[in-house]
């Protein structure tokens, strides 16, 4: 008797473990399970969706542009298409860049009696820093919030709002450069480096130099856009008569 339950007992363990087994089994996620499926699903048609927009720029791109009639035109829609990215982040940082570095200047020297006695540039430099910076975070909150009333015809008050002070900053950012580039140039011809002898026209060298070639810059700048503007607009009258 004590044989026939030693062998019901070692088939009651058999029969337990090829359960366990079996739930085991039951329990592990196949290789080809569901969420697989739906996660390279998902992934696949991120990129299909991308790829389609591609081919759709593309596509506008050749309709203004064909190729056939304007390889030029073509050419150069298709390059600013496939650069727009890379050139976007690389504007953005750079418009970013040179506000940050006139606060940086500004405040390192701020001291007036010990780095430019002449003017107030320090200040000048943090006011026209911090009034970049802020009209660059609301011209991105204006276009949020013009992308959002798209389709509405009465604009919410707040989009008006900030419309109204982007315009402001625009206006003061004018000012500020003009009183910026008028007293630079102006203390340009009798500003001195040598902190002692002539101490009301003394500015320090990085400070003074910063601010002026910045400046020069813009007007640089101005300049190659407005001859490129004119070098466009000139090969479409020619293309036009031809």
């Amino acid at each position: 008797m004590g044989q026939d339950t030693e062998v019901t007992i070692g088939e009651g363990n058999n029969a337990s473990a090829s359960d366990a087994a079996r739930e085991l089994n039951e329990v592990t996620v196949p290789l080809n399970s569901p969420y697989n499926e739906t996660t390279t699903t998902t992934i696949s048609s991120g990129k299909d969706r991308n790829r389609a927009s591609f081919v759709k720029r593309v596509q506008s791109v050749s309709a203004d542009n064909p190729p056939t009639s304007n390889p030029l035109g073509f050419a150069a829609a298709l390059c600013g298409l496939c650069t727009a990215g890379f050139c976007g982040i690389l504007l953005l940082g750079l418009v970013n860049i040179i506000p940050i570095s006139f606060i940086a200047i500004g405040v390192i020297y701020w001291d007036k009696d010990e780095n430019c006695t002449a003017a107030d540039i320090a200040l000048l430099l943090v006011i026209g820093g911090v009034a970049h910076l802020v009209q660059g975070v609301t011209g991105s909150v204006l276009k949020c919030l013009e992308n959002r009333s798209k389709g509405s015809n009465n604009p919410s008050s707040g989009n008006i709002c900030v419309r109204l002070f982007n315009s402001f900053l625009q206006l003061f950012i004018l000012g500020w450069f003009i009183a910026t580039c008028y007293i630079t140039y102006s203390l340009y011809s009798h500003v001195d480096y040598k902190f002692g002898a002539a101490h009301e026209d003394y500015c320090n060298r990085v400070l003074f130099l910063f601010t002026f070639w910045v400046l020069t810059l813009y007007f640089i700048v101005l300049g190659i856009v407005l001859g490129s503007l004119c070098c466009i607009a000139c090969c479409t009258i020619c293309f036009a008569a031809n």
